[in-house]
C-alpha cells in the first residue's frame, strides 16, 4: 500500500523505545569469564518476528498494516485538519493517534510512539534493534564459528527468524536488518535458522510453525547428551499479525493469553527436558477520540525488554501471575496478549489530482499475495 505522502515510501512497521539509552549504542563484545560448570550453563532459543516487534505497525481495517515512519507521520499531520474530506481519513487518524499515544512505563514513560518511528527506508527501528541486540548479548549469542566458546561462557543462544521476512523475496531487506543488528551487537550477526518457509498468514499458522520448529529442536537436543544436560529457555517475540489474543484456536484449545500459548508450545515437548518458555506479545489496542479501533504491533517496549532480559538472565518472569498451568515437569512463565491478520496488498489511494497520498506498509508484503494463492 502507498504512503501518506506524495512520494512513494516503503511500508513496514517501526520502532519502540524512549529516550536515548544504552541499548541504542553498539554493544561491545562480552568479556569471557572463567568457564562455569555444566550445571550453570543454560541455552537460549529466541523466536523473532520483525514487523510489530522491531518496528511499529498499525492495523488499518481490512487493508495491510500502516508503517509508522517519519514520512508517513509528516504526511498524516499535514492532512489531518482536512481529513474529513480525504478518502484515507481513517488511515490518517490512526497514524496521528498512534504517534501521539504515550508509550508506557519505565524508560518509555512520558514519550510517544513518534519517538520510535522508522527514519530510514529499511523499515526497522534503531531503538528496537538496540533492545533486541541487548537481549542477544544477555543470552550469550555468538556467530556459529564461535558457538562452542559461547556455550562455555554462559550457554549457547540460537536466534530463529519466524517473520515473513524469512521469505526469499525479502533477502535484501533481511541482509540490511542483520547488518543493523551486527552494529548494535558488536559482532557479525546472522539469524541461525528460520521456521518453515510456508505457513498460513494467521496467528494459528505462526504458532504452528513455531511449535513444529521447537519440537524438532528439542528432539535433536534429547539425542545429544551434552545439550540434553543443559536447561533451555525459549523466548518468543511476536505481535501475531497485529492482533490481540482473543480467540486463537489450535488443536481444540482456545488460547486467550500468553501463558496459554506457553502451555500450548510446551505440551508436545519431551517431558524429560528442563525447558522454560516465555511469550512476549508486542501489541497494544485502544480507541481513538472519534471511536476508531487502534490495534498496534507496538515493538519491544521497555516493559517487554525488562521482562525478556529477566527471563533470559535468570529464568524469572517479572510480569503478571500465570492463569494457565501445566501439570508436567516443564516450567511455564507468562506475559501479555497476541494477533492474527492476513497481510494482503491493496492499491494506493489516489487524490483528485491523481497523486498517491496514502502510503501504507508496502514492504515486505508486496509479494505475499502470491503466497496466499499457493
Amino acid at each position: 500500500r502507498p504512503s501518506l505522502s506524495a512520494a512513494p515510501v516503503p511500508r513496514t512497521r517501526p520502532a519502540f523505545s524512549g529516550r536515548p539509552s544504552a541499548c541504542m549504542a553498539p554493544l561491545s563484545p562480552v568479556a569471557s569469564p572463567a568457564s562455569p560448570s555444566c550445571a550453570d550453563i543454560t541455552d537460549t532459543l529466541l523466536f523473532v518476528d520483525v514487523d510489530g516487534v522491531l518496528n511499529v505497525g498499525i492495523r488499518d481495517g481490512a487493508r495491510p498494516p500502516l508503517l509508522l515512519d517519519k514520512q508517513s507521520i509528516d504526511s498524516a499531520l499535514g492532512l489531518f485538519e482536512a481529513r474529513a474530506w480525504h478518502p484515507e481519513r481513517d488511515s490518517i487518524e490512526r497514524l496521528v493517534s498512534v504517534l501521539r499515544r504515550d508509550v508506557g512505563q519505565g524508560e518509555d514513560a512520558g514519550t510517544t510512539f513518534e519517538q520510535f518511528a522508522c527514519t530510514t527506508s529499511r523499515q526497522f527501528s534503531e531503538v528496537l534493534i538496540g533492545r533486541f541486540a541487548e537481549m542477544l548479548r544477555a543470552a550469550g549469542w555468538a556467530p556459529r564459528e564461535n558457538s562452542a566458546d559461547a556455550g562455555a561462557v554462559g550457554g549457547r543462544a540460537t536466534a530463529v527468524l519466524s517473520s515473513t521476512w524469512r521469505a526469499p523475496q525479502h533477502r535484501i531487506r533481511l541482509k540490511g536488518l542483520e547488518g543493523c543488528i551486527s552494529k548494535h551487537l558488536g559482532a557479525e550477526f546472522a539469524f541461525d535458522d528460520k521456521t518453515q518457509p510456508k505457513e498460513d498468514h494467521t496467528a494459528e499458522g505462526r504458532l504452528s510453525s513455531i511449535k513444529l520448529y521447537l519440537r524438532e529442536f528439542c528432539e535433536k537436543r534429547r539425542l545429544d547428551p551434552e545439550s540434553n544436560s543443559r536447561p533451555l529457555r525459549v523466548l518468543v517475540l511476536d505481535d501475531f499479525y497485529n492482533r490481540p489474543l482473543d480467540g486463537i484456536t489450535l488443536m481444540g484449545q482456545r488460547l486467550r493469553s500468553p501463558e496459554c500459548i506457553e502451555k500450548y508450545l510446551a505440551e508436545s515437548l519431551p517431558r524429560t527436558l528442563d525447558v522454560q518458555l516465555k511469550m512476549l506479545h508486542t501489541f497494544m489496542e485502544w480507541t481513538s477520540p472519534s471511536g476508531l479501533s487502534l490495534q498496534v504491533g507496538s515493538g519491544i517496549s521497555q516493559d517487554h525488554f525488562l521482562s525478556g532480559m529477566s527471563f533470559i538472565e535468570t529464568g524469572v518472569d517479572i510480569g503478571l501471575a500465570s492463569d494457565c498451568t501445566l501439570s508436567s515437569p516443564i516450567k511455564i512463565v507468562e506475559e501479555t496478549p497476541p494477533a492474527m491478520l492476513c497481510k494482503a496488498q491493496v492499491p494506493a489511494a489516489i487524490d483528485e489530482k491523481g497523486k498517491s497520498v496514502c502510503k501504507i506498509l508496502a514492504s515486505p508484503w508486496p509479494a505475499l499475495s502470491a503466497l496466499y494463492a499457493t
